[in-house]
């Protein structure tokens, strides 16, 4: 860059990739050579000077002149004359520059313009003897736009846009609109930003596939995800004219066939190149990425037998909205209703946590109040569901663009376990997943889709040994953890297999001192071992650990190690296709093993969980657990006030000591209420007591309607 350019202060990063210029003496030409603008000979113009420039150089080869703002002091803002003249230079200058819009300002009243559009009505000569003419960009209510143009410089090169004024706030949201109104030759006019919910077009995709291969759930709907990836992609901008989707629209009309090659040879090539896996950036053993083998596509070839419902699918999705902005719940609702029908999912149901669940436990962990630079880890993710609520939770505000490179605010770690494809499918649904949560982020920053690719793979890792990640077992204060949230394996018949694993290793034995019996001791050994002190951890356990007599030892292992906060009876049926009794378990790491807890835990009984317990899982209103929630919120902010006055019947408020003196026994904490008080909260039935006469005249009335069946069923037999 030149020093007359470096001297004037003129290099202002105002979002994400843009730039903004405040010139006021720098020649075109001199623009051009410094790479600010695309280098080519302007001819006549390139001694011309445009005062202030909004440009987006994320393409250092190919800079793109996003806006030309033309400045005047106020005094000579004022007649209708003088503003006329303001707007037609701002004009002349932006259609030579190819600018998307313009706008003529003395940084208190602005007329913004799209130089692309022609209008007779607004039609002059320039300084140079050229016929040129312009549009004012209007809003929704069709007005002329008028609002301040106003940036102000940040010390830092890399903008946090939090910090901006409000008045650069405004402007910047008005920016982003005009590039989101798809502002051009054919259009001035601002629309209103427009989410769609793909959910109907992808569950007719599904069908579609469903029905033609009969493959899993879950395997047809990686498919459904390919093809919405590969339009988001392209409506993003992120793929070029020869790999994008109108490409393969134009293709597929012709010859389906041939286009399913050319998916298959050119495009998804591309993808994995954007978006290349650990094992392509030499990082770490993970091969996966946001995309893999389909139906349509194995191996690196197209499987032509199915070209003729890959046409179906794409014309499909070419019938759709733009999927430049869509509504992000709908992932999580797709996932959730096709998961539940996968035969992989019913044997796998214990790890599968509902969506209900995993919204009320993130919610009491409180993820909004973490730290810069926290490490937040869920170690056996399984369905992933509990990292990417906690990224929406905190909205998507953790990551950033700083030198072409993502900067994170929060570190996740998150770790799935399987040896075949459909632990590989699982975190390869989960990268896709975070990409469409980040979309904002990847469509202002397209160039640098490689840095994506490696903060999507560092996020989600897939362990693949036979103790994933209960291999795991550094004691460095920097490779534990400021939260941990999960939901561990309790598959009993690893046990053995695991014990043998660890016996090989004394590092492993070292780590792991309690001598376990199951599966469950050591995911919850391993996360108390992880997680720094005095921080927490929210754990989904079963029953077991909480009434077999010899997991006493686990139970005073986490009494010796961590403050006791929380413990919620979760109803039977509440993993899909498991009847198994669980609890949600909250717990707090000692500074030392010294420190005796004073303080009270929460228990509460949940019955609901806003969805039927049977295979169908409707949704219903019912929920105790929203109630627990922002109940538990409340305690953990004032317990002493809040034992006073609770007055929840499915809530109990104990001292430490209840659960120190029944280590020995048991922790199950629903049989801690009476029966009394689960009749009343209509967890048990109430006995119906009978005396001799009363009993005679049940029997008496029983026979009397049997015989009344028996007459009607000769009735109909005559």
């Amino acid at each position: 860059m030149s020093e007359q350019i470096k001297q004037l202060d003129a290099w202002v990063k105002i979002w994400a990739k843009f730039e903004y210029f405040n010139l006021w003496n720098v020649t075109i030409q001199s623009l051009a050579k410094n790479n600010i603008i695309p280098k080519k000979d302007y001819g006549d113009y390139n001694i011309k000077r445009p005062d202030w420039l909004l440009v987006d150089r994320s393409n250092k080869k190919n800079p793109r002149v996003i806006a030309v703002i033309e400045y005047k002091s106020w005094e000579k803002f004022q007649k209708e004359k003088d503003i006329e003249e303001a707007i037609k230079q701002c004009n002349e200058y932006a259609q030579v520059l190819w600018a998307v819009f313009g706008v003529a300002t003395d940084t208190n009243v602005s007329a913004w313009i799209n130089p692309n559009e022609e209008n007779k009505e607004n039609e002059y000569v320039d300084s140079l003897g050229n016929t040129r003419s312009y549009s004012f960009i209007k809003d929704e209510e069709k007005q002329k736009l008028s609002q301040n143009f106003y940036f102000h410089k940040q010390k830092s090169d890399q903008p946090n846009e939090e910090k901006l004024s409000d008045e650069a706030k405004e402007t910047l949201k008005i920016v982003k609109r005009i590039l989101d109104s798809d502002i051009w030759s054919k259009n001035s006019e601002l629309k209103d930003t427009i989410y769609v919910d793909p959910t109907n077009l992808a569950v007719s995709v599904w069908q579609d596939i469903y029905v033609a291969t009969w493959k899993e759930p879950t395997k047809c709907l990686y498919n459904v995800v390919e093809l919405f990836i590969f339009k988001f992609l392209s409506d993003l901008g992120v793929l070029d004219d020869d790999t994008n989707f109108d490409k393969i629209v134009n293709l597929v009309s012709k010859d389906e066939k041939k286009a399913l090659e050319y998916y298959a040879k050119n495009v998804r090539p591309e993808i994995r190149n954007k978006f290349p896996s650990d094992s392509e950036l030499w990082l770490w053993t993970d091969k996966t990425t946001i995309i893999n083998w389909t139906i349509f596509v194995e191996n690196w070839e197209a499987v032509l037998a199915n070209a003729w419902l890959f046409k179906k699918s794409i014309l499909r999705y070419n019938g759709f909205w733009d999927l430049t902005n869509i509504e992000k719940s709908f992932k999580k609702k797709l996932y959730e209703t096709f998961l539940k029908r996968d035969s992989w999912v019913k044997w796998m149901g214990q790890f599968f946590t509902p969506r209900k669940v995993v919204w009320s436990i993130v919610e009491m962990a409180k993820v909004e109040s973490l730290k810069s630079w926290s490490r937040v880890c869920d170690p056996f993710c399984w369905v992933w569901w509990f990292p990417l609520e906690v990224i929406a939770r905190r909205n998507n505000k953790d990551f950033s663009i700083k030198n072409w490179k993502i900067t994170e605010d929060i570190q996740y770690f998150w770790f799935d376990k399987w040896n075949d494809s459909d632990a590989e499918r699982t975190i390869i649904l989960a990268k896709a997943n975070m990409l469409i949560y980040l979309s904002d982020l990847v469509k202002n920053n397209d160039t640098i889709t490689k840095e994506f690719s490696k903060l999507f793979n560092k996020t989600f890792r897939l362990k693949t040994g036979i103790l994933w990640t209960l291999s795991d077992v550094s004691d460095i204060e920097e490779d534990k953890y400021d939260l941990i949230i999960t939901n561990p394996p309790y598959v009993t018949p690893w046990s053995s297999i695991l014990k043998e694993e660890i016996g090989k290793d004394q590092d492993k034995q070292d780590f792991y001192k309690i001598n376990w019996m199951w599966v469950e001791w050591l995911a919850i050994e391993w996360i108390v071992n992880k997680l720094k002190k005095w921080w927490k951890a929210f754990v989904v356990v079963p029953d077991g650990i909480f009434n077999r007599l010899n997991d006493n030892k686990l139970r005073k292992f986490i009494l010796d190690e961590c403050f006791l906060n929380w413990i919620t009876s979760l109803p039977i049926n509440t993993f899909f296709t498991t009847p198994k009794k669980t609890y949600i378990l909250a717990i707090t790491k000692k500074d030392n093993k010294q420190q005796k807890q004073t303080n009270p835990v929460f228990t509460y009984l949940v019955s609901d969980i806003w969805e039927t317990l049977d295979v169908y899982r409707f949704n219903t209103w019912k929920s105790d657990l929203e109630k627990a929630k922002d109940l538990f919120k409340m305690f953990d902010g004032n317990e002493k006030i809040f034992e006073k006055h609770n007055n929840d019947p499915r809530c109990k408020i104990w001292q430490i000591d209840e659960f120190i003196n029944n280590i020995n026994n048991n922790w199950t904490v629903d049989r801690w209420w009476t029966k009394e008080e689960k009749i009343e909260l209509l967890m048990e039935e109430q006995e119906e007591t009978l005396n001799l006469e009363e009993f005679l005249q049940k029997v008496r009335d029983t026979k009397a309607k049997m015989n009344e069946i028996e007459e009607n069923i000769l009735e109909i037999t005559k």
